[in-house]
């Protein structure tokens, strides 16, 4: 299942509308129909300039990350736990070296701030593997090994290896909550994920804050005439808010936030 709503989801992002849009235009020219054929392949050619230039990409997704803007550690009240997702490392390998963190590696040194500073006397580290990369240590486990080496020591760290999406993330942290009788905490993920993740979670009980850190977008969205012109980082970024929208609709018809 989880599979398929990953295979899904592409189609509904900026690269899977345009494959969608040339396969369209293939097919009608294969049927001689050839002004629609070109209708779709110019249609497709042009959502992906547009959706790839720098300033369309920082609006879409600092529209999610402005909902949860960034605070200093000093205005953190002290909570019982702090709750880290995953999804800090780019690809689940089997050998335990050189292991490749990305922009979510932010979640793992804002986690580390929280502790140090006193804000949380707990961290519990949510986050297993796709069942495609069962062969791999958890990343729950990976990101643990990095806590450790900020300064959060492993009698503090409470893991969850076993879930593969937001919504196991939460049911497995409820559990991990009613047995160590936590009574507040907060939620530590990106920014642009934070509006699904504090649902999920708040729709399951848990008393959490959102603590948003990895904001990719700083004002303005828009600089220099530099930022019409597309790049493949800034298809990435709208790629990342689209997802997001995708999986607030998918987890809002199932009944998870």
């Amino acid at each position: 299942m989880l599979f398929f709503d990953k295979l899904l989801t592409f189609f509904i992002t900026p690269l899977g509308l345009t494959f969608s849009g040339f396969t369209a235009g293939l097919i009608f020219g294969l049927l001689g129909l050839k002004r629609i054929r070109t209708l779709f392949v110019w249609a497709a050619i042009a959502l992906l300039l547009v959706l790839s230039t720098p300033v369309v990409a920082r609006s879409l997704l600092g529209n999610l990350e402005s909902q949860f803007p960034q605070k200093a550690i000093d205005q953190f009240e002290p909570r019982d736990v702090a709750v880290l997702l995953g999804g800090v490392f780019k690809q689940m390998r089997q050998e335990p070296y050189q292991r490749d963190a990305g922009d979510a590696v932010d979640r793992v040194i804002f986690t580390a701030r929280l502790y140090k500073a006193g804000k949380v006397r707990k961290v519990i580290v949510s986050g297993g593997n796709l069942p495609w990369h069962s062969g791999a240590p958890s990343e729950a486990k990976l990101v643990s090994q990095l806590l450790s080496d900020l300064g959060v020591p492993a009698h503090d760290q409470l893991l969850d290896t076993e879930s593969s999406n937001t919504y196991e993330n939460a049911l497995a942290t409820k559990t991990i909550w009613e047995t160590q009788s936590f009574k507040s905490g907060y939620l530590v993920t990106s920014a642009w994920h934070m509006r699904r993740a504090y649902a999920v979670f708040q729709k399951q009980g848990l008393t959490v804050a959102p603590s948003a850190t990895d904001h990719r977008v700083a004002q303005p969205v828009w600089e220099t005439i530099l930022d019409l012109l597309p790049t493949a980082a800034a298809l990435h970024m709208t790629s990342v808010s689209f997802r997001e929208h995708v999986g607030y609709w998918v987890y809002s018809s199932r009944g998870w936030l």
